[in-house]
């Protein structure tokens, strides 16, 4: 009997086992529960990749910003981009408009994330840069935020215009003058400015400079002083484009008694130029007879 007994409490029974370890279990803490899947906890990064790829999927697609150049009073074809959205077409809503110029509307598709728009500044307005906003939207999915296209304005180059393009003076006695005026106007964009500078028997009446702002003209005063007998004609130019010409006439005269002042004048130049050739003349027979002598 003592050799029975010995083997029991050396052999715990099955019951005896299992109480055991659902003791140590419950002390541990550990429930023996099924854990489902959607409570295991993924990292940061990759709830953060896959809420991108959710947002590319359903989220709008987002526009984006770009900046263009054109000249004052022209036009420049701009291309809207947007991204996201693979595989789906991606049109564009005109929001903010321009200030200092129009747009055709509505933007024309290229292709599947661009369309195009057409910006025609106001040639009335100064170079001021301008800016207009734009949306884009996927087949089936929101409005994206906004974004902006800057539109850099450049100044025109002047034009000059002169009215009127030619002025005749007439016939004009020689050590009389007459006079005409004409009109510089700049039909261009920046500051144009330098001298009035006519060929001779021309010159301005008062200061020759000007410094016209887009829109200014001034008016310039010619006169015409011939000294000779002859019909005058020349061009009066500017160093901008080719609308800026003046086409210059008149007519010297000289009455009888210039005439014969003129006369008198060429006779006696004449003679000292005979007296002359004849003493350059004798002096050379002198100086050649000399060796002989």
């Amino acid at each position: 009997m003592h050799a029975r007994l010995s083997r029991r409490s050396g052999s715990p029974s099955t019951a005896g086992r299992f109480l055991f370890g659902l003791t140590a279990l419950l002390v541990s803490g550990v429930a023996l529960l099924p854990v489902a899947s959607a409570d295991i906890q993924q990292p940061p990064r990759a709830r953060a990749v896959g809420e991108r790829r959710l947002q590319r999927r359903d989220g709008p697609p987002a526009a984006l910003p770009q900046e263009t150049v054109v000249e004052q009073g022209g036009r420049v074809e701009i291309i809207l981009r947007a991204e996201g959205q693979v595989g789906k077409m991606i049109y564009f809503l005109l929001r903010g408009q321009p200030l200092h110029g129009t747009l055709t509307g509505p933007p024309t598709q290229i292709s599947r994330n661009a369309a195009s728009v057409t910006y025609t500044h106001n040639p009335n307005d100064d170079a001021s840069d301008d800016e207009f906003t734009f949306s884009a939207q996927a087949t089936g999915s929101g409005v994206s935020a906004p974004e902006t296209v800057r539109v850099r304005i450049l100044p025109a180059p002047p034009v000059i215009e002169v009215n009127p393009p030619e002025l005749d003076f007439g016939a004009v006695k020689a050590g009389e003058t007459a006079r005409a005026e004409f009109t510089l106007e700049n039909r261009g964009g920046s500051e144009a400015s330098g001298h009035v500078e006519p060929p001779p028997p021309w010159v301005v009446d008062g200061s020759s400079e000007y410094r016209l702002a887009r829109g200014a003209s001034q008016t310039f005063r010619l006169i015409f002083q011939p000294k000779d007998e002859q019909v005058f004609t020349n061009e009066l130019h500017f160093q901008f484009e080719a609308r800026n010409g003046v086409r210059l006439i008149g007519t010297g005269l000289l009455d009888a008694a210039q005439r014969a002042a003129l006369a008198k004048a060429a006779a006696e130049e004449n003679a000292r130029d005979g007296i002359n050739g004849g003493v350059a003349s004798n002096g050379g027979s002198s100086s050649g007879g000399a060796p002989g002598a």
